[in-house]
């Protein structure tokens, strides 16, 4: 045996073994090619003219962030209106008492309304605090924040406003003041959340939506104060008689009833946009569609010259292995000789 048929024998036993990688890693990318009918390279396929694709990638990712904008807006509006939904039914449930109690004009009555008032105001502080997906609903941006104190301290905190009322009228006056005076009492030590709403979230190019519901709004502040009302009108430490308490269940179940008219409207303006985000994420869908089929079509391959080149690459492995097996028999012999 001579060096020179050594280095030889080496030399051929690389090149066979880099032919064979090669051919492999054909082989690979042929499949993978037949397989999704895409191309394995885009810059090979596209002969370097990137920028079709670049522009395509581009807007698609536009889209992609205007589809989760769409799908987190949809999400939020839908558990809002559910929540105000909830909120509006259990006030005409109350209303409906109010009515029958205050007709019949019986303590006894005027006591159960009371207690179906008070533990109205529990559902209804526990529906506006809820927090789907982890995030409180009507805390503007104090997402990680319950809305409302408990409807327990929103009763204790009314009955103090209302002590030395001594009249109907005083006592409304009151709860006006409790509720709704800027900076007083309701915003200070009932809703725990703050006056900053949730930024607009992008549904699409030059298109967004706010949905900026908070506890604090005119509508929730109505609705917490009637009730708050009619669950206090049986409090022995209100200071009002038989007649004066009655009189104050009607008042406050009528008042309820225009509030729940508030509502509609509130919840009406929530179904638009409700409305605009399923328009907006129906044309993303479609645009994001559209553009992938685009990006599909830039990188498809043909299916039949695939086959071919995959039939021919693996003709020319079954050869290379036939030559290597050959190659290793003789230079076996070689060496024994």
């Amino acid at each position: 045996m001579t060096i020179g048929h050594t280095i030889g024998d080496l030399a051929q036993t690389f090149l066979l073994r880099a032919r064979n990688t090669q051919l492999q890693r054909q082989n690979q990318t042929l499949l993978q090619e037949l397989s999704s009918g895409q191309a394995a390279d885009p810059v090979k396929h596209l002969r370097g003219d990137m920028g079709q694709l670049s522009n395509i990638d581009r807007d698609l990712t536009v889209l992609e962030s205007h589809r989760q904008s769409a799908t987190e807006a949809r999400f939020t509006a839908m558990a809002m209106q559910s929540a105000l939904e909830r909120v509006q039914d259990i006030g005409e449930d109350l209303v409906n008492s109010a009515i029958s109690s205050t007709t019949l004009k019986n303590d006894f009555h005027l006591s159960l309304l009371s207690d179906q008032a008070s533990q109205s105001l529990e559902d209804i502080v526990s529906t506006m605090n809820a927090r789907p997906a982890g995030r409180a609903m009507f805390s503007g941006t104090q997402v990680d924040s319950p809305a409302l104190v408990s409807a327990e301290d929103i009763r204790a905190v009314a009955m103090s406003e209302l002590a030395g009322a001594a009249t109907v009228n005083d006592v409304f006056d009151a709860l006006d003041v409790f509720f709704d005076a800027p900076g007083g009492t309701f915003e200070t030590s009932v809703y725990l959340g703050n006056d900053t709403g949730l930024a607009p979230l992008q549904l699409s190019e030059g298109e967004a939506v706010q949905l900026d519901i908070r506890a604090d709004n005119p509508v929730s502040r109505e609705i917490l104060k009637y009730t708050a009302a009619l669950s206090l009108v049986s409090d022995p430490s209100l200071g009002l008689n038989s007649d004066q308490r009655h009189e104050m269940a009607k008042q406050a179940g009528l008042r309820l009833m225009d509030a729940q008219s508030a509502m509609t409207d509130l919840r009406a303006g929530l179904g638009y946009a409700e409305h605009r985000i399923d328009q907006a994420a129906t044309r993303v869908s479609s645009e994001l569609a559209t553009l992938e089929q685009a990006r599909n079509d830039l990188l498809s391959v043909d299916p039949f010259q695939t086959a071919t080149d995959l039939e021919t690459t693996q003709s020319q492995i079954e050869m290379l292995y036939t030559l290597t097996a050959r190659s290793a028999r003789l230079n076996l012999a070689s060496f024994l000789s």
